[in-house]
């Protein structure tokens, strides 16, 4: 039997303080873009014509956005953490009972503004470890 495809609604981000699990979900939201780049070190050497490198960190990152709606409760708490420079909880899930990052991290906002069009808000998160909860795949 195949597996059933998922679509991107079917993902799902929550925030909360950091320091702990984010739970509070984010339903205004678009477009997730889940990142992890592996950061690689050269350990090529003269002794083969071969190219090597090997992994020796992690960067995770989440970009987001959403509609600039005024009673948006999540949005507000995202704007006032982007603003102080402080780190908020975040945990990402493929689908309900899925799989993804959860953790803490600190957000850039930036706030789209078009001539004939909705405003919006896109946010950056990257990991942080500013209240020791670093990042987790689960």
């Amino acid at each position: 039997m195949a597996g059933i495809t998922k679509l991107g609604p079917d993902g799902i981000l929550y925030y909360g303080a950091a320091g702990s699990s984010a739970s509070t979900v984010v339903t205004t939201i678009r477009d997730v873009t889940i990142k992890t780049d592996p950061t690689k070190a050269d350990t090529s050497s003269r002794d083969s014509i071969m190219d090597t490198e090997q992994v020796v960190g992690l960067k995770v990152g989440i970009d987001f956005e959403m509609l600039n709606k005024s009673t948006n409760t999540a949005l507000t708490a995202l704007l006032a953490a982007a603003a102080a420079g402080s780190a908020v909880a975040l945990k990402t899930r493929d689908y309900l009972g899925g799989r993804g990052w959860d953790g803490d991290f600190t957000i850039s906002a930036e706030n789209g503004q078009p001539y004939r069009g909705e405003q919006t808000y896109k946010f950056t998160a990257t990991a942080s470890d500013a209240s020791a909860r670093v990042p987790s795949w689960t």
